[in-house]
């Protein structure tokens, strides 16, 4: 609706409100039966007299129920529907009104491949000209759905097609209005009026054009008259000046302003198949402008995966814990988006939307089983300590079975998170969007009450390290993977959800609502998995700098850093609390066995079988992480050791056995490289460069003793 200012001088008025009434109650038989306009005056006669049974409920045998309903009529949300009925009904008695008449408010006119036509939603729509001349077009097939369900015939001409002409208008009041300009020139009226001659327009892409200015000729083009103006002041609550001198100058140079009679505007609208659009519903047409905030999340979605394998995250612990949500949620959040965006929605929203929650609720519950998993993992140590099998225990803390269980599972949730949606689609489609909006923050709130009792109890747990040792430790060094800062990251959605709810009922453009969804989606790709690949590309940076500026030491060599994890107390505690941490304490264990056995100069077969059955064996209770190859060189050589027979065997010396050797290689090179790696992911630590301040300092007053160059060239 024009913005009008109190006192504006109208001069001429078009694109009228009317009520557009099904041509089938008005004439039965479909003929025009005279040519005096069909006002609100009589609409309120037919249905008092009630003389036919269009206002009934059939049955699907096309019988109609005794049962009568309210005659209904379909207005756009972004009308003032309630205020426009109230000012067009203020002279009648409101309790009949209310009682026989009930104006629904739409928040879409689109048909839907569920439930058919919107124009078969109502007995009549309340449009202006030119949204009535788009939605019977974009709705101009024939469904025989909604309140035409189960009847024998339908109010369509043809009965295949809905066209302009299947309606009747009642034209109330403008929606467009020409205001009197301070120089008073009368040549823009002119040129108005000879624009909106529909003689000009006779091209099927400006069908609705068209249509608008032959609907406008049952008032006379830009005419208009006290009581329509009175209706205009009255919805938008203004004063409003009248002058008709433009018209009456225009009349006196032997113009003409149109005024047509019903069955003359019935003959000159064009059918439904004189499209304005390339696809029945505008699909290309009708992006809403809130839409493109949807359409561009593909860029940081892009640039997510770009950044996940350019740097080789995918390959980082704390990346790998995440398992197949790393790759999911990006690929959810962009199909979510784009099965809200009006183009998309317009089309069938009964199915997408609902389909929205489908991948919403599939993402969340394999996000919720990662975390479970991260939890379990967590404490493996001391699930595979008490469990009376601790095979099983190791086999479903494997990565296979964690992929499965993120991918599988989330499967049998499903319909959980659908079947709301479902059933709101089929009580009050109309709200649809609300409702799935509202759904997204239920959703989002159980997230973040999981997230909060994760935390409170994470916490609680640990709140003598988090006192003692600080946040620091706790967010980064005591959680390789960072789950605690994901945890924390998910209450920002709490806000987030907040506003998208009260956006989205005042906000029909979407703009708003939009760019609220847009922010969260990029802040979902954060919690996902986007702060643990910003935090491992700090730590790249850090490790290199770090690098760079200590080439000659802790770390030059990588016989050092065995020597300092053999005989520094504090560095080996620090290795194993991290290792710990991060759920790799295995090839600690196996350096300590194996180092016990350095040290005793033989290893015993039996010692030798411990080694397979604890660490090397699958699903064993410290299995360590050793390519296939490696492991089948392993059994390889251990079986040709069981070939021998013998007891013990020695691991140093000349006397030193040939595939003792060559297996204590295999195990140590593997092993070593997988703490070598951890090392390289401690360095990033602070907890790390506390401890190397403290070691330089004792090295240049001596109070350590650097490795001599023979020990430098031994290794375990």
């Amino acid at each position: 609706m024009q913005d009008l200012k109190n006192n504006s001088i109208i001069v001429g008025a078009f694109n009228y409100y009317s009520i557009f009434v099904w041509r089938k109650f008005v004439y039965p038989n479909g003929i025009i039966e005279n040519t005096n306009p069909f006002s609100l005056d009589d609409l309120i006669g037919r249905v008092s007299n009630n003389s036919q049974d269009f206002t009934k409920f059939y049955s699907t045998n096309g019988q109609p129920f005794g049962k009568t309903r309210k005659f209904k009529i379909l207005c756009p949300q972004l009308y003032p529907c309630q205020k426009i009925w109230s000012s067009l009904t203020t002279n009648y008695n409101k309790t009949w009104i209310d009682q026989n008449f009930v104006v629904e408010s739409r928040s879409s006119f689109y048909p839907d491949c569920i439930y058919g036509s919107s124009l078969e939603l109502g007995d009549a729509l309340l449009l202006n000209s030119f949204d009535f001349a788009f939605y019977v077009r974009v709705n101009q097939f024939v469904t025989r759905k909604g309140l035409f369900y189960g009847m024998g015939t339908t109010p369509s001409s043809d009965g295949t097609y809905y066209n302009p002409t299947d309606f009747v208008p009642i034209p109330l009041f403008p929606s467009q209005v020409l205001v009197n300009s301070i120089d008073g020139s009368g040549s823009l009226f002119s040129s108005q009026i000879n624009m909106r001659n529909f003689t000009n327009v006779t091209d099927c892409s400006l069908s609705r054009y068209h249509d608008t200015y032959v609907l406008d000729t049952l008032h006379g083009v830009v005419n208009f008259t006290h009581t329509e103006i009175d209706l205009l002041e009255s919805v938008q609550s203004i004063k409003l000046q009248r002058d008709w001198s433009f018209i009456e100058s225009y009349l006196t140079l032997n113009n003409s302003l149109d005024q047509f009679n019903q069955t003359q505007v019935s003959n000159l609208l064009y059918n439904s198949t004189c499209h304005c659009c390339t696809t029945t519903t505008c699909a290309a047409e009708n992006i809403d402008i809130g839409d493109y905030l949807l359409f561009i999340i593909i860029v940081p979605v892009f640039f997510y995966f770009v950044i996940l394998f350019g740097f080789s995250l995918y390959k980082t612990p704390s990346v790998r814990t995440r398992l197949a949500t790393i790759y999911i949620s990006p690929i959810v959040v962009v199909f979510v988006e784009l099965l809200f965006s009006t183009m998309v929605r317009n089309y069938c929203r009964s199915v997408l939307l609902p389909l929205t929650l489908l991948f919403t609720g599939y993402a969340g519950s394999a996000y919720l089983l990662m975390v479970v998993r991260f939890l379990y993992i967590k404490n493996l140590y001391r699930i595979i300590k008490n469990s009376k099998n601790p095979r099983f225990a190791r086999w479903l803390a494997s990565e296979k079975v964690g992929w499965g269980i993120v991918l599988i599972l989330p499967l049998f949730l499903q319909f959980i998170f659908v079947a709301p949606s479902i059933i709101a689609a089929a009580v009050d489609f109309n709200n649809l969007v609300v409702f799935n909006n509202i759904y997204f923050v239920v959703l989002a709130a159980l997230a973040i009450v999981l997230a909060l009792l994760y935390s409170a109890i994470d916490a609680i747990l640990n709140w003598k390290e988090i006192k003692e040792q600080g946040l620091q430790k706790y967010f980064f060094f005591a959680d390789p993977a960072h789950i605690r800062l994901d945890m924390m990251a998910l209450f920002v959605q709490v806000i987030l959800a907040i506003i998208l709810v009260i956006l989205t009922p005042a906000n029909q453009t979407q703009l708003g609502s939009n760019i609220v969804r847009f922010i969260i989606a990029v802040w979902l790709l954060a919690v996902s998995g986007g702060i643990a690949m910003t935090i491992e590309i700090v730590n790249k940076i850090k490790a290199r700098r770090f690098k760079r500026t200590n080439r000659s030491s802790v770390e030059r060599e990588q016989n050092l850093f065995e020597h300092l994890l053999t005989n520094n107390p504090s560095f080996s505690t620090l290795f194993k609390e991290y290792s710990y941490y991060e759920t790799s304490l295995e090839n600690c264990n196996l350096f300590d066995k194996l180092l016990e056995i350095k040290k005793a100069g033989f290893a015993t077969m039996e010692q030798l079988e411990h080694i397979e059955s604890n660490f090397i064996r699958m699903y064993s209770p410290n299995e360590v992480n050793i390519h296939h190859k490696s492991k089948a060189r392993f059994y390889e050589l251990l079986d040709q050791i069981r070939e021998k027979k013998a007891e013990k065997f020695s691991v140093s010396g000349s006397e030193i056995d040939k595939q003792v050797e060559a297996l204590w290689h295999q195990l140590t090179s593997d092993m070593l490289y997988n703490m070598w790696d951890t090392y390289g992911r401690l360095q990033t630590t602070q907890q790390y460069r506390n401890w190397l301040i403290v070691y330089e300092v004792h090295s240049k007053q001596a109070l350590t003793t650097e490795p001599q160059e023979e020990t430098e060239n031994k290794t375990i």
